[in-house]
């Protein structure tokens, strides 16, 4: 019975230590992230479809402790970057070949949700969602297979949406973690570019400090 007791008492001495790390972790507070990664903006039109640039976001925010993981809200400022706009097609009516010149930008601030669940020790998924207030402007020429050019294209448009996002993270300690992310944001290019639906994501590596 001895022997049992000091076993107990010395496992509950060896679980105690990682108990209040974990314990640590999970505690809420207010954080401060910034992510940068490879932007992808899709337009629905006959002009362009995708086109890739580097895009960037920084944020604060604050969540809450809870036993089914950790509950927050958070605003930030996100920069989609600017993607050069480049596709060729046939006008069909008058048969010439034609191709398209522009681009594209938009950036903007946010305002949302987001959850995170602590797993493995140190390893978290993330979530998060919300409004995007975004200002888009956009940019197109048309060219001929002779080089000739029409004026210029403009669009531009402020813009409320929603975003969306998913991370894996790693936690190096209680304080300081890092994550791949994927989010989504929809665009609007304005009236004067027609389209069926705009949008772009960012595909980044992220950084967080927690108090």
């Amino acid at each position: 019975m001895k022997k049992l007791i000091s076993i107990v008492a010395l496992s509950a001495a060896l679980v105690s230590p990682l108990t209040a790390a974990l314990a640590d972790q999970n505690d809420g507070g207010f954080f401060v992230r910034g992510n940068a990664g490879q932007s992808d903006y899709r337009v629905s039109n006959q002009y362009f479809s995708s086109n890739k640039g580097f895009g960037w976001d920084l944020g604060v925010g604050y969540r809450w402790a809870t036993s089914s993981g950790n509950w927050g809200i958070d605003t930030g400022y996100v920069d989609l970057g600017k993607a050069k706009l480049n596709k060729s097609y046939v006008d069909y009516e008058s048969g010439y070949g034609l191709s398209t010149r522009g681009k594209a930008a938009s950036h903007g601030f946010t305002l949302g949700g987001n959850y995170m669940y602590q797993f493995n020790d140190n390893w978290n998924i993330q979530a998060r969602t919300g409004l995007a207030f975004t200002k888009t402007r956009a940019t197109i020429s048309l060219y001929d297979n002779q080089g000739n050019s029409t004026d210029p294209i403009r669009g531009s448009d402020n813009s409320t949406s929603w975003y969306g996002g998913l991370g894996v993270g790693y936690d190096f300690n209680r304080h300081f973690g890092m994550s791949l992310n994927y989010d989504y944001y929809g665009l609007s290019l304005g009236s004067k570019i027609k389209n069926n639906g705009a949008s772009a994501s960012i595909l980044s590596l992220g950084a967080e400090y927690r108090f």
